[in-house]
This record gives structure tokens, sequence and C-alpha cells, in this order.
């Protein structure tokens, strides 16, 4: 080393910035070799300096082969990242600054390094432009605002979503995207949410650069400085069209009769008691009018189910025009129809809407290019003279349309008179007490296939009354029949027992078992201990729970009962699966879906039956389906009869079929016979 090569390195050695930088620092010969490291090198890399002084640079060995010092040759200097290692192994992001030393004559004599770890830094960068980045291609709108709501930034999803490009908007507040559909005190209320928990959610309307209105779900974050002072504001846009459409879907199937577009059973209720209500406050009548279709089924039967329905919706909208428009008209189910007539002073005026009513279905009805005729029969209730409630008008009402159908082609009002039916239950209810004790009813299994496989899935069983008078009574005659005597209750029992024995001959005869369908009433969940009754049942037969499966029939969702819920939560903890019977008619049972804990949605073969030559029908049942599977239901439809039906069913991911293309209700025996014994055959030959 010559006089002045030493002279400049102990220049750099005794200089402050050598001792007090605040980073590392190296000197090197031209080869390379280590002549002086600071304090802070050895703090940062944990070599001493008498360790490394006289070895070559090369001994810091960097993850990547970095040709740096070819540039340092070059030019005189390299700045950089580079991956290092410190002596205990551990690797670090380092930033590195290389100088060549010059002597007067611009000779290069030394090379200086300088560096720190950078590592914490170059991470938060890297989470920096990942965050940005994740902003960036969101599928969600995303707005950041500055403390007074002016737009700073906008995402690429934000302007797909609205139609505004980040030059259209920055520097703006939000104020634009309101579509006035929410009021001043909606967005007070927001402010005040950000002001006291740093974050508001909810849905918001608001409108779009073309003008179009549409459903968002807003969510905004508060962004604070040290001193919890707002500085920005970070607000996420999801696009829910799609899904208020989908709720809105949901809402007219749960709410409205999908043949008719007339309210259902369940809407009825509602408003029939607000009706009552309202009548109560204005000292008013309120009649309810129930009317049955004479000779409806004759005409089915005649022209067919297309031609029926067609007539039921004729039916519906001359109902309509004929009341006022505060009336509701309103399909009760099969070619029953229901009026609310409210806000009267006196019988008269009700009598007049319902001689109009009666009139106007004298007409004859335009079908499939011919004229049809159909009458009413009509019976009526009051409010306040025949009942309180919406129970006893609906069922005074009903008993006054059985009369006026004795007639028909009529109308009336209920009558004390008509009292006189109780004695007609009193004797049903006996005609079914002695067929229990005599052994008159049993059970017949229905075959359910899986349509993937074409295997057996399960069977539903059957209940069936062969009277020794009258021999076999159908159960749309019996079961309605036992219903409104209560004696469901016990029959139902029975059924449920004599399935659960019928499970456990099967296994043992057979080593198989599969789900066994019963159908449930309403009246039976509404029993304290039916609950408890099942279960000894269950302890009882020593089946397995999970091979049984309770179908609701749409009677249940009649009342927003929660003893009915808990009692079905109860079913679900014991095994037992649940299913909803004849599921899109009746009491729409759509909207309880989520709320219940369904594991199958029985599809009714009324929708099936012209699946393949109504379009609207086809429609219904694709999205019953869909809906079905996007809340995790099984799917089951009854009525097959044909295989096109099944090939229709089997594209749309059906589930489970159901229907006289499989079997027809069969005997317990029969079910060993014909399709247990074969399965376990098939199942030994593998």
């Amino acid at each position: 080393m010559t006089n002045e090569e030493y002279i400049v390195l102990q220049d750099i050695l005794d200089s402050v910035l050598f001792q007090k930088t605040n980073q590392g620092m190296m000197i090197t010969t031209l080869q390379g070799e280590i002549l002086a490291v600071n304090r802070l090198f050895e703090a940062l890399t944990g070599y001493r300096e008498e360790e490394i002084i006289g070895k070559k640079a090369a001994i810091f060995k960097t993850e990547k082969n970095h040709n740096f010092w070819k540039q340092v040759k070059e030019t005189g200097s390299w700045d950089g990242k580079l991956i290092s290692y410190k002596k205990n192994g551990t690797s670090y992001e380092k930033g590195l600054s290389i100088r060549t030393i010059y002597t007067q004559k611009e000779k290069p004599l030394y090379y200086i390094g300088m560096f720190s770890d950078v590592t914490k830094e170059s991470r938060a960068e890297k989470r920096l432009h990942l965050q940005a980045k994740v902003i960036e291609q969101t599928v969600e709108g995303v707005m950041i605002t500055d403390h007074k709501l002016r737009i700073l930034s906008i995402n690429p999803a934000f302007t797909r979503v609205t139609g505004y490009t980040e030059n259209e908007v920055l520097g703006k507040t939000p104020r634009f995207l309101q579509s006035g559909k929410q009021e001043k005190w909606f967005y007070e209320r927001m402010c005040q949410s950000l002001k006291e928990n740093g974050e508001w959610q909810g849905e918001v309307w608001n409108k779009s650069k073309n003008g179009t209105i549409y459903p968002e779900w807003l969510s905004v974050s508060v962004v604070t400085d040290e001193n919890g002072k707002p500085t920005h504001y970070v607000s996420i846009y999801s696009d829910i069209s799609h899904r208020k459409q989908a709720e809105d879907r949901l809402y007219k199937l749960a709410h409205y009769d999908m043949l008719t577009d007339l309210p259902n059973r369940r809407t009825f209720e509602n408003r029939l008691s607000q009706a009552i209500q309202l009548a109560s406050q204005e000292k008013t009548r309120v009649a309810l009018v129930f009317i049955d279709l004479d000779r409806f089924k004759q005409i089915n039967d005649t022209f067919g189910h297309a031609a029926g329905d067609e007539l039921l919706r004729q039916v519906g909208q001359r109902m309509e025009k004929t009341v006022r428009p505060d009336d509701v008209v309103s399909r009760w189910g099969g070619d029953e129809f229901t009026i609310i007539l409210e806000n009267y002073d006196h019988l008269h005026q009700i009598t007049a809407m319902a001689e109009a009513i009666h009139s106007s279905m004298s007409e004859p009805f335009h079908i499939q290019g011919g004229e049809t005729l159909v009458t009413p029969s009509i019976g009526i209730s009051v409010y306040p003279e025949d009942g309180q409630d919406t129970e006893m008008l609906l069922k005074k009402a009903d008993t006054a349309m059985y009369m006026a159908k004795k007639e028909k082609n009529t109308y009336k009002y209920f009558t004390q008179e008509m009292q006189s039916l109780d004695a007609q239950l009193s004797d049903t209810r006996q005609r079914i007490r002695t067929a229990m004790e005599n052994n008159e009813f049993f059970l017949m299994y229905q075959p359910q296939i899986a349509l993937a496989t074409g295997k057996l899935s399960g069977l539903e069983a059957l209940l069936r009354w062969n009277n020794e008078e009258n021999g076999f009574i159908s159960p749309a005659v019996f079961i309605p029949l036992a219903e409104e005597t209560g004696q469901i209750v016990e029959l139902g029992l029975w059924v449920i027992q004599t399935a659960c024995e019928q499970i456990q001959e099967w296994s043992i005869s057979t080593g198989l078992s599969y789900p066994v369908s019963i159908n449930i009433s309403a009246l039976q969940l509404e029993e304290k201990d039916f609950v408890h009754k099942v279960k000894e049942i269950i302890s009882m037969t020593g089946v397995d729970a999970a091979f049984l499966r309770f179908e609701l029939t749409e009677s249940i969702f009649i009342k927003d009962c929660s003893s009915t819920i808990q009692s079905l939560q109860h079913f679900k903890e014991m095994g037992i699966q649940l299913a909803v019977d004849d599921f899109g008619t009746g009491y729409s049972s759509l909207s309880y879906l989520k709320r219940l804990p369904v594991n199958e949605l029985k599809i009714d073969q009324s929708f099936l039956r012209d699946v393949l030559i109504d379009g609207s029908n086809a429609t219904i049942v694709t999205a019953l389906i869909d809906i079905a599977h996007s809340l995790g239901i099984r799917v089951v439809a009854e009525g097959i009869e044909l295989q096109d039906q099944e090939s229709f069913l089997k594209k749309r991911n059906c589930d489970i079929g159901q229907g006289y293309l499989y079997s027809r209700p069969v005997l317990g025996v029969d079910v060993t016979n014909q399709w247990l014994k074969k399965e376990n055959s098939r199942i030994l030959s593998k």
C-alpha cells in the first residue's frame, strides 16, 4: 500500500460518516479484499471486524448471482437491493450502495459499500403493492375518499358497476350516485354509525351513469390517524341486483299462487287479519267470501289439465275485475277461491257484491277455442257477527260454502243452523275410531329412485283405509276428515310406529334399510308431547332415526309457530330428516326454507304433469330445483309417469324420482320381494 493509499484510507476511517452513520460500511481493495468495516456493519451482519479483515467480500453470499461488480468497474458505482445472509444464516434484504474511491489523479483506489437492512420496508412495499393489486382486481367496487368525502381513488370494478371512469369522479363527493330512493334520514343514520362505530354496512339503491337504479350492498370503513381523527373513508360496493331479483322471485313464490298470480293462502290470511283489525277500529264490517267451482273436476277430466289451469286463471281475473280495487282475491287451492270485502257498513252492500260475483261467473269462459260454463258455490261469513278472528271466519265461510255446494250455483251466508254440521263431524269421528279398532287402516309403500343411478333411494309410506262396508276409501276423503276431527294425531302416531316396525323387519329379513318418508300434519306438531312420543316409538322399535323422513304438509305454515319450529329442530337433532311436501302449492313454504331445518323438497306432481308441453311449468320446475340446490336441499319429483318426464328431470339434476313409471304403491312384503331381495342379490354378486 502506497503512502497515498494509506492516507486516503485513514481519512475515511477517521471520518464522522464512517463512524457515526446509520448504515453499515465496508471498504475493500479493488480485488475485493476487506480492509475495514464500521461498528454498525458488525451489528447488522453479526461478523466481528477481526473475523473478516483480509478476507474477500465474496464470503457474503447473496441469494442470487448479482453481476453488480461489472457495473461498478464500468461506471464506478452501483445501487440496488439483494438478499444476503448474516453470520447465523438468517437471510435479509439489503439495500446496498457501492462507490469507487479515486486518487487525485482519478485512479481507482478502493471500493466502499454502504448498506442497511431494508427487509421490513420491502415487505411493507410488497404488501402495499399486493393490496393495490387486490383492490384493482377485486370484483367489488372500491372507492376511497378523504375526510371531506372527496373521491381520491376508485378501482376498475367501480367503473364497471357505475359506468363512471376515474377522471369523471375524482374530487367529487359520492352524492352523484344517490338514486333518490333513500330519504335524508337514511344517510344521517349512516353518518351517525360511522361517527360512533367507525363503520357502516347495509343495502343502498344507487344510480349508474346511464340512469339505471340498482341495489348494492355497501360497506364503509373509517381510516383514522394516530389521534383517532378520520383521514379517509373506504367504501366497498357489491352489486346485488341478481340477489334482489332472486329474492323478489322467492317472495312471489312464497306469497302468490304461481298459476293465477293471485295471493296465496298465507298472504290472504295475513290480509284478512289486517282487515279485521282495521274494521275493529273503524267499526265496520268485513265479509269473507269462500268460492268453490261447480263441475270443475268434470271440465278438468274432459278437456285436460291445461284447460283446467286456463279456466282457473280466467276465473281469478274475472273476480278481480268484479270486486273493488281494495278487495283481495286469493286462490285458496285447487278450484277454491277466497275474497275479502272490506269497509262495508251494511249487509245489503255485501249481498250486492256477492250477487255481482255470482253473476259475473255465469258468463261463459273461452277455453281452447270454445265456450265453457262453470258455476260457483259461495259461502259468506261476516265480521263481527260470525267471528272475531281469521280462523273462525274461515271455518264459518267454509261451512256456508259447503251448504251452498249441496245446491250448487248459489251463495249462502253462515247461519247458526249450520252448526248441525258438528253432528256430522261426530259421526265421522266415530267411523274413524271404529276403523282403528278393527285394524282397517294399513300402509303401502311407493319406491323413490335416485335419478342419477336408477337405484332405490327410499320409500314413502302411504296410509290406506279398507272399510268393511264401503271398501277402499280414498285418502283424499278420510285424511281431511281425520284432520278436521283431530284424530290425525293418533292415526299419525300409528303410521310412524308401523313404518318403524316395517323398517326393522326389512333390515332383519334382507339386511337392507332405506329411509321411509311419513306425512306429518300441523296438528301433530302442535301436540306438546309429540316429540316425546316419537322418541318412545324409536326407542321401542329400535329403528335408526336416520331412516325416518318426516314430510311436512303445507298446512304447517298457516301459523308462524315457534313451538312448531322447535319441534322440527328436535327431530333434526334426533337424526330424523325433514321434507317439504307438495312444494309450491297452497301456502308456498319457500320463505321458510332458510328458517326450517329442511333436507328435502318435494315438487308437487301438478307441476310435472304438463312439464313437457307447458313452458311455464318447465320454467317453474327448473327454478325450484335450482333454488333448492342453492340452499343445499335435495329435490324429489312426484308423479313421474313418462320416460320423457324422467329425462327432463335428469337434465336438470333433480335428485330423486317417484311415480308410476317406477312402481305403484305396494305392500311391505312386496317391497321385500320386488325391490330389496333383488338389490341384495345385486350387491352379493359383486
